[in-house]
């Protein structure tokens, strides 16, 4: 999609393009906003990929969380005992140091880099939580397709000329509906003008 690293890019800029990606892929309108059979298909035959895509991706952020907040943990940890040690030399060992303390040792001590860390994790949490937002969204979005499909083989069945009711059986009727939608998922005309 892009030549920087994913995880580098600004998480607005990142955002943004995840959910045109994923609205690209969902749509199914045409360019005039109208629902289009041919496109509903679509969507349709390919939604199961972009639902697992959707989960897959939201599993490997996940993971990057993971491992950024256990890496963060550890060096926090180990800076913690450093500016425990520190303080404690500095006063000749004669006080405990308050937490208080020992954090704006840290803050001190690494220069910046605590709020850097702090900030890649915020910004890790946030992209976790809007591709959670999109597999719901999608979940949600699976019923509504499914729905569209249903009404549009209903109208294509009454109102594309499968005749009801003028001496045609049942599977005469089931052979024309299945015909249609045959038809319209190929991208052709089902009424045939």
């Amino acid at each position: 999609m892009q030549s920087e690293p994913e995880n580098e890019i600004p998480y607005e800029k990142w955002a943004r393009a995840k959910y045109t990606e994923v609205q690209a892929q969902l749509n199914p309108c045409n360019e005039n906003g109208e629902l289009d059979p041919i496109r509903l298909n679509q969507v349709l035959t390919n939604f199961a990929q972009h639902f697992a895509w959707a989960v897959t991706i939201q599993e490997i952020e996940s993971n990057k969380l993971n491992i950024l907040q256990t890496e963060y943990d550890e060096w926090f940890k180990g800076r913690y005992r450093s500016a425990d040690t520190s303080i404690r030399e500095d006063s000749g060992g004669t006080a405990k140091p308050t937490i208080n303390a020992i954090h704006s040792k840290i803050s001190e001590q690494a220069e910046g880099e605590v709020e850097r860390k702090q900030k890649g994790l915020a910004n890790q949490r946030s992209r976790v939580d809007l591709l959670k937002g999109f597999v719901r969204v999608l979940d949600k979005q699976a019923g509504i397709l499914q729905t569209l499909s249903s009404n549009m083989r209903s109208e294509m069945f009454f109102a594309g000329g499968v005749p009801i009711g003028r001496n045609a059986t049942g599977e005469e009727r089931v052979v024309k509906a299945k015909s249609l939608v045959r038809k319209a998922m190929k991208g052709q005309d089902p009424t045939g003008y």
